[in-house]
């Protein structure tokens, strides 16, 4: 089978890591597929070598019109029997698709974007993209539960897939370098917290 996956925001931070491990987790399996991955021209290095992998390289602006109809052009020229978006933003296809949502941030808390805009079109893509795709991966019970909320009728397409965990945060850091550590932080052990979200 040929997968397709929109790779065009591995750059970023948040979606741009579960890509990035997403590519990481097939590169390392065995699973018998080819993936087409749809790259911007100038982060092609970001991508792991396999074999398996195709890069074809789509440079359309995110979050415009454009995206939608370039993108589409480029599934239907690649041939693949399955498309994955990996952020809400699902361009017209044919193709069944797949999506993962990762939050409702936006909707939820509009007040998180300086743009004006983005609650109404994230209300209007994510419920388009929920309720087109085949399946709709979440990372959570939480966002499951909002999701379904918001659009009945969607539960039987959803699935959790907690986010992984890259090995290397299970290596172990001799006790006296974590002293160091907090030290020049300004930190005293078990007395503070670390939050890596927005």
């Amino acid at each position: 089978m040929r997968v397709g996956i929109d790779c065009r925001k591995i750059a970023d931070y948040g979606i741009g890591t579960y890509i990035r491990g997403l590519l990481g987790g097939f590169a390392a399996s065995d699973v018998d597929a080819a993936f087409v991955l749809y790259v911007p021209s100038n982060q092609g290095d970001l991508v792991p070598r396999d074999p398996r992998f195709e890069i074809v390289h789509d440079d359309s602006p995110q979050y415009s019109v454009r995206e939608f109809f370039a993108l589409q052009r480029q599934i239907e020229r690649s041939k693949v029997g399955l498309f994955h978006a990996p952020h809400y933003v699902t361009p017209m296809t044919t193709v069944p698709t797949v999506v993962t949502i990762h939050d409702l941030i936006h909707i939820l808390y509009p007040e998180s974007t300086p743009n004006l805009l983005a609650p109404y079109y994230a209300t209007w893509m994510i419920g388009r993209s929920v309720t087109r795709s085949r399946r709709v991966l979440t990372v959570s019970d939480t966002v499951r539960r909002s999701i379904i909320e918001r659009w009945p009728g969607t539960a039987e397409r959803i699935v959790i897939t907690p986010n992984g965990v890259d090995a290397r945060f299970f290596e172990r850091v001799d006790a006296g370098r974590t002293v160091e550590i907090l030290r020049a932080c300004a930190l005293e052990r078990g007395r503070y917290f670390l939050y890596v979200g927005n």
